[in-house]
């Protein structure tokens, strides 16, 4: 069963060889059956080696931007490494989307959506059997976030059937992109609708976890894309649920979720944190572990450090004028390492997490293989409320620049209308709304 990964604008592209960097790295440390295993989802092996390269595999992959520099740098292989992007899989033009999310979609999507189609449809059929399409892009930009929203909806009336599973990196609240707030929200706007489930990754959360917890004081892109592709890949190697049935790929882990087509934000959380310099001095126990990534989850935090402990899950029939804690719609916990399979995940099974109604909010996937060096760890991808915070944020702001018309005309000229925008406004409260109601 295999994985097909998407790489849609310069940030897509820049986490995907992050993604298949680290996955190489890590799968190179398995055993023999493990490692074969987790190299089938990725990769598949090649006869031929690079010149000077000792390229044995070539990623499961597609590479998209309308500009060449980012794809042109991929496509290079770095000096030792054991894979490669296959050739032929990549879709370039000579200009981007000058971060207007009208362009990239109504210019660039017309013209090159059936292009990506078949660099996809090429790369699926390589694959003996599709476990699902991964999507990488941002959210603030025009290429990856509008012509990207273009594609997937493309794709997703090309594979109707096929499960896509987005990962959208979501901008910083301000310094990046003056109109990120109108290309954020129209692109959630639009994926939601595409896509069967989207992982929120904030820079902000990313770029103060390599400060206070990896001791990277000026943390660079390479750096957070690195946190993103431990995460990412901490839930997508393979492993087995509770009970000896194999985790299935994208249809296990969007299932694990609940795919709701009301609720298809999810966050993704991992522990331990921590240094790769560290990683042989520190000692890994369970209990700890799984305390640590209980409390991320009731408080919504992304970084262990500095929790408030004094959060705790109120029981579902206690007053809402109580101080909420985050609920979670439903979630997917997987151990990786020693002992994985006898770890008390009880903790995470508490009726007071979910919404009373909700049956089955829980699914654990365990693994005794280690992963990235450490003896033990551990992932959470939810459905819950903090998933609705950044959203929440970006709405009030857009909703400000809405009020000015403030560079409406930028996006008139490619074909969107200002009630377009408001549409796009009015989706996101929506959103915000349906993860309050969870509490």
């Amino acid at each position: 069963m295999s994985l097909v990964t998407l790489q849609l604008g310069q940030c897509g592209n820049q986490v995907g060889n992050s993604l298949f960097n680290f996955l190489a790295d890590d799968i190179s440390r398995q055993g023999t059956t493990a490692a074969e295993d987790s190299q089938e989802v990725f990769f598949r092996p090649i006869c031929a080696k690079g010149p000077g390269h000792g390229i044995r595999q070539q990623a499961r992959a597609v590479l998209v931007d309308m500009e060449q520099k980012v794809v042109a740098a991929a496509l290079r292989p770095a000096r030792g490494a054991s894979w490669a992007y296959p050739p032929g899989s990549s879709l370039t033009q000579q200009s981007g989307s000058g971060n207007n999310w009208a362009r990239g979609y109504f210019e660039y999507g017309p013209k090159h959506t059936a292009d990506v189609i078949e660099l996809v449809r090429r790369e699926t059929e390589a694959a003996d059997y599709l476990g699902g399409i991964l999507t990488l892009q941002s959210a603030a930009g025009g290429t990856g976030s509008g012509f990207g929203a273009a594609v997937m909806e493309g794709l997703r009336d090309e594979l109707p059937s096929t499960l896509f599973l987005n990962h959208c990196v979501w901008p910083f609240d301000s310094g990046e992109v003056i109109v990120q707030s109108y290309n954020t929200l129209l692109t959630l706007q639009h994926l939601t609708a595409s896509c069967d489930a989207i992982i929120l990754a904030e820079n902000s959360a990313l770029h103060r976890t390599c400060q206070r917890m990896l001791n990277i004081p000026r943390p660079s892109l390479p750096d957070l894309n690195g946190v993103i592709a431990h995460d990412l890949a901490s839930v997508l190697l393979p492993a087995k649920l509770r009970g000896g049935r194999q985790l299935s790929l994208l249809s296990g882990v969007i299932g694990a979720l609940g795919a709701h087509p009301a609720y298809r934000l999810a966050s993704l959380q991992s522990v331990p944190q921590l240094p790769s310099s560290s990683v042989d001095f520190t000692s890994f126990a369970w209990p700890g572990l799984l305390k640590r990534l209980r409390q991320m989850l009731i408080t919504g935090a992304y970084m262990e450090e500095g929790l408030d402990w004094s959060a705790t899950p109120l029981p579902n029939e206690q007053h809402t004028w109580q101080r909420p804690h985050n609920k979670a719609l439903s979630a997917l916990l997987t151990l990786r390492g020693s002992q994985a399979s006898a770890a008390d995940t009880g903790g995470f099974a508490d009726p007071s997490l979910y919404p009373s109604w909700q049956v089955q909010p829980l699914s654990v996937a365990l693994s005794s293989v280690p992963f990235a060096r450490c003896e033990m760890s551990a992932s959470l991808l939810s459905c819950n409320q903090a998933c609705a915070r950044p959203v929440a944020r970006m709405r009030s702001r857009a909703t400000s620049m809405l009020a000015a018309k403030a560079y409406i005309h930028q996006y008139e000229a490619f074909g969107l209308s200002l009630q377009d925008m408001q549409a796009a406004v009015n989706c996101a409260e929506e959103t915000v709304c349906r993860y309050d109601q969870l509490g």
